[in-house]
């Protein structure tokens, strides 16, 4: 009996060192591994932080027009190219129509193109609907195909951009025969999201990039605010607001008909207290922002107030935030505040 004690005991004290061993290479003890949640940090700096809306648009003259005749017509005499400078009232071509014309259609031809052309400037600028754009612009075609012969000049001095179709041919669609814009400065319009658009001031600062430009940049304005959204594209239920950018396109190159990027400056703070921008969090009650500050492996909750936000900074202002504090990014939801954590890469530098 006793040499049977003897065996079982050591298998006892065995059984609790191998448990105990287990539970100390859970807690770190002896892989080395520090106790606590662990986490990847960022610095609290001084820098320049600006908030941005980088979006794609088409430049244009700033005075555009869109000539068109009407559906049958057939371009007799085609008087101008594309690229060919143009005077104001410059006949550019001249259409005829098998249908007779009635007493009085020239003045009132006259008169639709008039409100045609109003409309056409009113609804770029946001000034009227698409619904009252398109009944002007039907009712000047209407015109049209009861005045008989056409005669298309251009309302401004400028540059031939667009001739759609050859002497000699029928229209047959909706597009404009003949394009003429003013190219001495050129605008592009963008879409800004409703969310958005109230960040937005006439005046504000833009910078313009396109491939044409290669590595230079232009500089911009925004000139006119849409007073109306509208639907972003068939397939989307996102609404958006046209805004008008005026272009200082200098001798750059830049061309009318391109695609460029605008970015527009909404805000700058330069010189101020920032954090990056996964370390801010939201109380789930007060709503009110904070950081988790890292020091001696253990995490304070810091609130915050909020200033300029950037792509990968926010401005942080009137806080206990000291100039090389390190915070907490994408603090893990088991983190809390006077909890233990310790600095991940630190710890897989130093394996």
């Amino acid at each position: 009996m006793k040499s049977k004690k003897k065996f079982i005991i050591p298998l006892g004290i065995l059984a609790i060192a191998l448990v105990l061993a287990i539970v100390l290479k859970m807690t770190g003890v002896l892989s080395g591994i520090p106790q606590g949640v662990p986490v990847t940090l960022g610095t609290v700096e001084v820098t320049d932080v600006k908030e941005t809306i980088v979006v794609k648009g088409t430049v244009t003259g700033e005075t555009r027009a869109e000539l068109a005749g009407a559906i049958g017509y057939q371009v007799k005499e085609l008087l101008v190219r594309e690229g060919d400078m143009v005077k104001k009232d410059q006949v550019l071509a001249k259409l005829v129509s098998g249908v007779q014309p009635q007493q009085g259609s020239a003045s009132l031809t006259e008169s639709a193109r008039l409100e045609y052309m109003a409309a056409q400037t009113l609804y770029k600028e946001g000034a009227i609907s698409r619904a009252d754009y398109l009944r002007a612009k039907g009712a000047y075609e209407n015109a049209l195909l009861m005045s008989g012969n056409i005669t298309l000049k251009s309302p401004f001095e400028g540059t031939v951009t667009r001739v759609s179709q050859d002497e000699g041919t029928y229209i047959s669609g909706t597009n404009p025969l003949i394009v003429v814009e003013d190219l001495s400065s050129l605008k592009m319009e963008v879409k800004i999201n409703e969310y958005s658009i109230s960040k937005v001031k006439v005046g504000q600062r833009v910078i313009i990039t396109s491939e044409v430009l290669g590595d230079r940049k232009l500089s911009g304005v925004v000139e006119s605010i849409s007073l109306s959204g509208e639907q972003k594209d068939m397939t989307s239920q996102e609404r958006v607001v046209p805004v008008m950018v005026l272009i200082n396109k200098e001798d750059s190159g830049l061309l009318s008909g391109v695609t460029a990027k605008a970015e527009l400056l909404l805000a700058e703070a330069n010189n101020v207290v920032s954090v990056p921008i996964v370390s801010v969090m939201e109380d789930p009650v007060t709503k009110e922002a904070f950081v988790f500050v890292f020091k001696d492996g253990i995490v304070s909750k810091t609130p915050v107030t909020l200033g300029v936000e950037g792509d990968f900074s926010i401005e942080v202002k009137g806080t206990k935030l000291v100039l090389g504090d390190q915070v907490v990014l994408n603090a893990p939801d088991t983190l809390e505040d006077q909890g233990q954590a310790f600095d991940l890469n630190k710890l897989r530098k130093e394996k």
